[in-house]
Order: structure tokens, then C-alpha cells, then sequence
């Protein structure tokens, strides 16, 4: 338990990170705010897609296929997905909340108004990037991300997806065998 604790004071910490940058570096026009309501389209079309991500990723035929079996390789090599089987509940569910909340806020919070989407999106792909296959698949992610507070405008339904794509994903990892062939 002591090492999941661990893992969401690295996530907390880069609030430490994005908050100063958020009030220092960018101007008041640049940051954020959440106009209510919020787009219909752009809020269900986002859920729909992460919601479909999630499953994707942890569906066992699609484990199978090459892209992602390097993946899950380098998760059961390194031991990644023995420590995320063994966590309860509630310790997924708090990982999942924080890095929400603090890669999006620095992402696309801090990093995407002042380097754009492309940048922003590469670099939380580097930031995440445990194999190629993974680089990839997170800058994907990290592009869906920002288009989706583009599109809404809103940082904290960004912050939402976010913690219910990893929440989704490490709940099935901690669910499910692995076979790798």
C-alpha cells in the first residue's frame, strides 16, 4: 500500500509544478474558465471515445495483437502489473483522481495554451512513454484530450475523462489475465 502512496504524491506533485506556472506564466486570457452548459456534442462524443479507449486497450483479442502486446509485456516485466492487481479499490480510484486532475491541469491547463496542441500532446506521450507502442498511444490520447477542452472549453471535463480512462483501464488490468500469444 505504502508504494501506491507514493505514486500519487509524484501525481500531486506536479501540482506543485503547474499551479505556479498557471498563475505566473500565463496571461488571465489564456487560462481557463468553464462556460455552463457545456457543449452537448463535444462532452458525449469525448465520453463515447474514452469510454471505447478503455475497453480497446483491455479487451483480451486485442491484447493479442502486436501493437499492444509490447505493452503488456513491459507492464508484466517490469512488475507494473503485479502492483496494480494487488491494489484495492479505493487506492486505483485515488491514482486515477489525482493524475487526472494534475496531468491535465499542467497538459493541457498550462502546457497547451502556450506550446499548442501537437506539443503538449508529444510531450505527455514522453512523460508516459513505458514502451514505442505506448508513446504513441498516449500521444494519441494526449491529442484526443486537447481537443476535447478545445472543443468544451471546460479543463475539468478534461480532468473527468482523464481519471475515468485510467480508473477504467487499471480496474480491468487488475480484473483480468494476460495472455500474451
Amino acid at each position: 500500500m505504502k508504494n501506491i502512496v507514493v505514486l500519487v504524491l509524484l501525481e500531486a506533485s506536479l501540482l506543485v509544478l503547474a499551479l505556479p506556472l498557471y498563475y505566473g506564466w500565463l496571461n488571465p486570457d489564456e487560462r481557463w474558465s468553464c462556460s455552463w452548459p457545456l457543449p452537448l456534442e463535444p462532452l458525449l462524443g469525448s465520453l463515447l471515445a474514452f469510454l471505447g479507449l478503455a475497453m480497446l486497450f483491455t479487451h483480451p483479442e486485442v491484447r493479442r495483437r502486436r501493437f499492444l502486446k509490447t505493452i503488456y509485456r513491459k507492464l508484466y516485466h517490469s512488475g507494473l502489473l503485479n502492483f496494480f492487481s494487488n491494489q484495492p479499490f479505493g487506492a486505483l480510484l485515488l491514482l486515477s483522481c489525482v493524475a487526472g486532475l494534475s496531468e491535465e491541469w499542467l497538459f493541457r491547463g498550462v502546457l497547451l495554451p502556450k506550446w499548442g496542441l501537437l506539443l503538449s500532446s508529444l510531450l505527455f506521450g514522453l512523460v508516459h512513454a513505458l514502451t514505442w507502442s505506448y508513446f504513441f498511444l498516449a500521444t494519441f490520447i494526449g491529442l484526443l484530450l486537447g481537443l476535447t477542452y478545445q472543443s468544451t472549453h471546460c479543463l475539468y471535463w478534461v480532468m473527468f475523462l482523464h481519471a475515468l480512462y485510467d480508473f477504467l483501464v487499471l480496474w480491468r488490468l487488475k480484473k483480468s489475465s494476460l495472455p500474451f500469444d
